[in-house]
């Protein structure tokens, strides 16, 4: 009980500690006679606050707590991921330094927003937003809304096995058809279709398209 009443306050002009009596806010030099010999547990303003919130805690108001904290930090982390998603930063060469642009409001400012400070790995520049959007819609466009039947995911797998099948057998036609070479006068490589004879320094859109490679036959 006399512990609960009494604070012992540090006087730097003194170099000493007084004692003050929380409720007939008396003050004295003296340890009182009932706090001797016990000199750790008598509390400083700080710990004297941080005691009474732990025994007023009860489970009920403890869970309360931790239940508002936790939606606190999603809420903000929701937040930050909203102003995350609306900003860039962007490299001025003749400053050499980095502004940050709102891509809704369209302004600009050298100063970094608020909520993004210390954030600086996850603000991105204008492509890796565009490389992370895209990341995002690929993969909203793999994953299916609802859970297939086994009818329809041996459907899915045998259009992709015939899918990836007629892909493998145009690029063996494609490889027939043009090869590459290159022109010992300037170094380049050209492209021959072997059937129309054309040539061409620019690789075929068949080529590009089908991602294959043709073989390199010399002249």
């Amino acid at each position: 009980m006399c512990r609960a009443v009494y604070e012992r306050i540090y006087d730097p002009e003194q170099g000493l500690y007084y004692y003050h009596n929380t409720r007939t806010k008396e003050t004295t030099w003296e340890k009182p006679l009932l706090l001797r010999g016990a000199e750790s547990d008598v509390f400083t303003p700080r710990t004297r606050k941080k005691k009474e919130r732990e025994v007023l805690l009860t489970p009920e108001l403890a869970a309360t707590m931790m239940q508002r904290a936790y939606r606190r930090k999603k809420g903000f982390q929701n937040l930050l991921r909203l102003c995350r998603s609306v900003y860039e930063r962007i490299y001025d060469p003749e400053q050499d330094m980095y502004y940050y642009h709102n891509t809704r409001s369209k302004e600009t400012t050298w100063e970094k927003p608020l909520l993004l400070r210390g954030a600086e790995s996850d603000v991105f520049t204008p492509r890796s937003r565009q490389k992370k959007m895209h990341t995002l819609m690929s993969a909203v466009n793999r994953t299916p809304s609802r859970e297939l039947t086994e009818v329809e995911a041996a459907t899915r797998l045998q259009g992709l096995y015939r899918a990836k099948k007629a892909k493998d057998e145009l690029g063996a036609r494609l490889m027939q058809r043009f090869k590459q070479a290159v022109d010992p006068s300037s170094g380049q490589v050209y492209y021959v279709n072997l059937l129309t004879e054309e040539v061409s320094w620019d690789p075929p859109a068949l080529l590009l398209r089908a991602g294959v490679q043709i073989e390199t036959f010399d002249e």
